[in-house]
């Protein structure tokens, strides 16, 4: 299939504008995990970055930086545009042109596909750690080091210390 079948009515190409976003601190690590993404993102097969915006460092508070990128991209397809969506998780997604994408039910599929790959692999990921929370709290419990919070706890409060008893090593 050539790179202008299924794309629509702009002879082969998907014209859109996504913003990839870094967080964390400090300012440096956060410019550099944006530019590394942004370099990865220009070495991908089927997609063309016309327009680099790289935004100042904000300070969210907290201690929390961000920094976007801004960018402006030509993709080739269909499946170039899901598979970056999905690879690289776009803060912010505009298509500018075509107004209409035709696709073929192959290609669809393939969408689909890949979107329930992913999202197999984060189910999986996620039983993954809730079984590692249980483990550690059934070991926390057995050390007599925590006990849990009230059911009427405030989300993410989690385990407390019982009063009066430090923690025992749990090496």
């Amino acid at each position: 299939m050539s790179a202008a079948e299924g794309a629509g009515e702009s002879g082969g190409f998907i014209d859109a504008r996504l913003i990839l976003e870094a967080q964390g601190a400090p300012k440096e690590k956060v410019e550099s995990s944006l530019a590394r993404l942004v370099g990865e993102l220009e070495k991908q097969d089927g997609i063309t970055i016309y327009d680099k915006n790289l935004k100042p460092v904000e300070d969210m508070g907290d201690g929390l930086l961000s920094a976007l990128a801004d960018l402006g991209v030509k993709f080739n397809n269909f499946e170039s545009l899901i598979s970056i969506v999905l690879n690289f998780g776009p803060s912010a997604l505009l298509i500018n042109e075509p107004a209409k994408v035709e696709i073929t039910a192959g290609q669809l599929q393939n969408a689909v596909g890949d979107i329930s790959m992913i999202l197999r692999a984060l189910a999986r990921q996620n039983l993954g750690l809730k079984l590692q929370r249980e483990e550690m709290i059934d070991k926390l419990r057995e050390l007599g080091a925590f006990e849990p919070a009230p059911a009427e706890a405030e989300p993410g409060e989690g385990f407390k210390p019982v009063p009066g008893e430090a923690p025992k090593d749990v090496r």
